[in-house]
């Protein structure tokens, strides 16, 4: 089905959480969206400096993102709160976070 309140231009990228139905999605149109998908609800958006490139969760709570703007963020789903992680000379094409201890 479709997403409510979809992003304005392409998806570069789309990530389920392993914990839950939450869904993050990178776009072209400068955001990652955060949804809960079985509610088909918007729960949070994060605005860059350029089109992003990637996204990926690190829990319910956090995930990363790579942009154009040559940044790796980290977002913070319940306070809105982004960190920049890392500044590149060129931009970030993709960002992965590893599960393993």
């Amino acid at each position: 089905r479709e997403l409510a309140n979809p992003p304005s231009d392409g998806i570069s990228n789309i990530r389920f959480s392993n914990h839950s139905d939450n869904l993050l999605v990178s776009s072209w149109d400068k955001t990652v969206r955060l949804y809960d998908a079985t509610a088909n609800v918007l729960r949070g958006e994060f605005l860059h400096g350029g089109p992003v490139l990637d996204c990926c969760f690190h829990d319910d709570s956090s995930g990363f993102s790579a942009s154009t703007d040559n940044t790796v963020r980290r977002l913070v789903f319940a306070t809105g709160k982004e960190d920049i992680l890392g500044k590149h000379d060129a931009p970030v094409r993709c960002v992965e976070y590893s599960y393993a201890a």
